[in-house]
């Protein structure tokens, strides 16, 4: 399953909205149970974290489910968002994606809002930078809408050890008393439950084929799921409709899904 965003960093605007394609044909996709959902809190207010619409078929060109993001109060789009789908009683399997606002006080070091490394990787950590005048020593940071003061007043979150599934999740970093203001960063870490390389649901035993041009092996098929931009076996053939997407820069898409 591919995740679009229209306009990812620009959540307050009135247009907002996501796609998600399923990887089947155009028939088994418009008879797959999908639902939409919110996956962390960002906001203080209970009442703030509006769920989004409920999916709808969408018959373009491009068939796909398309989740229209309420946006009444400039601030309801903001988050992490996505779709899960199940299909002939298969394992239902969900993607998310990440919304934030074009005027946000802090973003990611990297400028991406996503990455994805490995069980038993060391070194890793998640970084953070002001956009402008905000004051690192005002970072407030959370995990999955859990706090952690450990690492308030730092640009970065250091995961010391060697990396656990259990580390996997959405980071938030906020300037100290403005998480309502919607102008955080958000940044979603994705483990895979296998070391380098490695594929297995249960030893991680089996070795992964190659995957080209920033594709990643899933850890329980050992088949590569490919960027945006490019499909087949091994991620070498161009995808035309996401390339053009990309180019436009109208979409962000998330290239891994659970």
């Amino acid at each position: 399953m591919t995740f679009l965003g229209f306009k990812p960093f620009n959540s307050e605007n009135s247009n907002t909205h996501y796609q998600c394609h399923l990887s089947e044909s155009d028939s088994n996709a418009e008879n797959a149970a999908v639902e939409s959902f919110r996956t962390v809190w960002t906001r203080n207010n209970a009442t703030e974290n509006v769920d989004p619409s409920p999916p709808v078929w969408n018959k373009a060109k491009y068939k796909h489910w398309r989740v229209t993001l309420n946006n009444n109060e400039k601030n309801d789009a903001f988050g992490v968002f996505g779709c899960e789908a199940a299909l002939d009683g298969r394992t239902s399997t969900s993607i998310s994606g990440i919304f934030m606002r074009s005027d946000a006080d802090i973003v990611p070091s990297d400028e991406l809002v996503s990455v994805t490394v490995n069980a038993g990787d060391t070194g890793v950590s998640i970084g953070m930078k002001s956009t402008g005048s905000k004051n690192v020593a005002e970072f407030r940071w959370l995990k999955d809408n859990v706090t952690n003061d450990d690492f308030n007043g730092d640009d970065t979150w250091v995961i010391s050890e060697q990396v656990e599934v259990d580390d996997a999740g959405v980071y938030e970093c906020h300037i100290d008393g403005e998480r309502s203001g919607a102008k955080q960063s958000l940044k979603l870490l994705i483990v895979r439950a296998c070391p380098a390389q490695r594929w297995g649901p249960d030893a991680c035993d089996g070795i992964c084929d190659n995957c080209y041009n920033g594709g990643i092996c899933d850890e329980n098929s050992g088949k590569c799921i490919c960027a945006p931009g490019f499909k087949g076996a091994n991620c070498k053939e161009g995808n035309n409709f996401l390339l053009v997407l990309l180019n436009a820069k109208v979409y962000l898409t998330y290239l891994y899904d659970r």
